[in-house]
């Protein structure tokens, strides 16, 4: 019997590195080749809209969990955070999907001030203010019931109005799991997002097909 002459091909192995964890440089620079959605978060208040005081961030870890018997998302926030703390207190908050334009860049960037830590000369949490930085016509008021109003971004492509379902701390960080009571359409036509990949803003790009 004659045997077929296969040729081996060299199997390419990835380089691994002999310890515990990945350092937090290399843990960053590969979380980067991942793209996704920037979306923003808004949350409730309640009393006069003083617009110093509203609050919310940009975030890219919104994902779909389930859709019976109530649809739920989840996400994802760094604390302490003055979002996270409106979160808390009014459980209400809106998740905006945003088109892929220039003025989505520049809302998503105020917004992402939100994300960071910031402390003045003593040490104490200083606040953003990203509303303070947006034109009046960029924004709306959503009531959602007689005591609890949502500023909505008027430029959003699509807004899921959530209230709490669940929450978990990690280490520093909560993980949200929000129901969606309503969706608002701004327009109607989709168009992908605002996509966040390589520390930069991109839009969708060509299909690719079998």
């Amino acid at each position: 019997m004659r045997m077929a002459n296969y040729q081996t091909q060299p199997i390419k192995l990835f380089a691994r590195r002999l310890s515990t964890q990945p350092s937090i440089g290399l843990y960053k620079e590969s979380m980067s080749s991942i793209g996704s959605q920037a979306m923003i978060l808004t949350a409730g208040f309640h009393g006069d809209p003083i617009v110093s005081k509203f609050h919310g961030m940009t975030i890219s870890s919104v994902s779909s969990l389930c859709v019976e018997p109530e649809p739920l998302l989840q996400f994802n926030l760094q604390v302490p955070s003055a979002t996270s703390d409106l979160l808390h207190q009014f459980n209400s908050f809106a998740i905006h999907i945003m088109p892929p334009t220039i003025d989505s860049i520049r809302i998503a960037r105020a917004f992402a001030q939100g994300t960071r830590i910031h402390r003045d000369s003593q040490g104490n949490l200083v606040h953003t203010k990203p509303f303070m930085s947006l034109a009046k016509d960029d924004w709306k008021l959503q009531d959602i019931n007689d005591k609890v109003q949502i500023p909505i971004i008027s430029h959003a492509e699509r807004v899921f109005l959530c209230e709490k379902k669940d929450l978990f701390q990690v280490n520093n960080h909560e993980l949200w799991v929000a129901q969606v009571n309503d969706i608002l359409i701004n327009e109607p036509k989709k168009s992908g997002g605002l996509l966040y990949f390589d520390r930069h803003f991109h839009n969708i790009g060509t299909k690719l097909e079998n």
